[in-house]
């Protein structure tokens, strides 16, 4: 799928984050942030429509092994990106856990200044989002995750035509073709395919089994 230029051509989602960011953790106007990368206290990194956001314990003595405290270091960050007008036109979902990996990501809105948590959204598509969402969680994930809107990506939209995906539904939604004994030549089935079916799809065309339930989604009906 093509990129969605934003706006102003010259919006790029990754500097706006990045701004944002330094402005929050080390002060404005003119933000200067330690060039140490030891005294760092976020680390950003991008993954086509969604970002995850490291955020450093910044009580003395603590490191980056340190679970964040929420009120110093979690709320500061979470209200400058949900607070940026820019950002606020292309960014879908700011999620965060409040404890340690493993403890499960909130979406989190502003509402009169405050945050709040919002509830899971209840489509089909936002279940089986917010399923892989939760499946991210581990020590390797961010602290916070950031996931855009429908067609956007952190990359400069003009230099990358394609990417590597996001959450988006036209991210999750893929084309799959069989061939094969049972398959009815050119055939069309309309039904939306999910990247989290592939699995169990495959495996039970070419060996007519199901896998173990919960191993995987299940696979798309009708095969043979």
């Amino acid at each position: 799928m093509a990129n969605q230029v934003p706006p102003n051509p010259n919006f790029n989602i990754m500097d706006s984050v990045a701004k944002v960011l330094a402005k929050t953790f080390c002060g404005e106007p003119q933000p200067k942030c330690d060039p140490d990368p030891r005294n760092r206290n976020v680390v950003l990194t991008v993954n086509g429509g969604m970002a995850h956001l490291y955020v450093r314990n910044g009580e003395e003595g603590k490191t980056w092994a340190n679970t964040p405290r929420y009120e110093e270091d979690m709320k500061p960050t979470l209200q400058a990106l949900l607070t940026d007008a820019q950002l606020s036109q292309v960014v879908d979902s700011v999620l965060f856990r409040r404890n340690k990996p493993g403890s499960g990501y909130r979406r989190m809105t502003l509402v009169e200044g405050q945050l709040q948590p919002l509830a899971p959204r209840d489509s089909g598509y936002d279940k089986r989002r917010n399923k892989l969402i939760q499946k991210l969680d581990s020590i390797r994930s961010g602290d916070i995750l950031i996931v855009l809107k429908n067609g956007y990506y952190f990359d400069k939209p003009k230099e990358y035509p394609g990417n590597h995906g996001g959450l988006a539904i036209t991210d999750l939604r893929i084309s799959l073709v069989l061939a094969g004994p049972g398959i009815q030549p050119e055939e069309i089935d309309p039904t939306p395919v999910s990247n989290t079916q592939v699995v169990a799809t495959v495996y039970k065309f070419l060996t007519g089994r199901d896998l173990p339930q919960g191993t995987a989604e299940p696979p798309l009906p009708g095969l043979p």
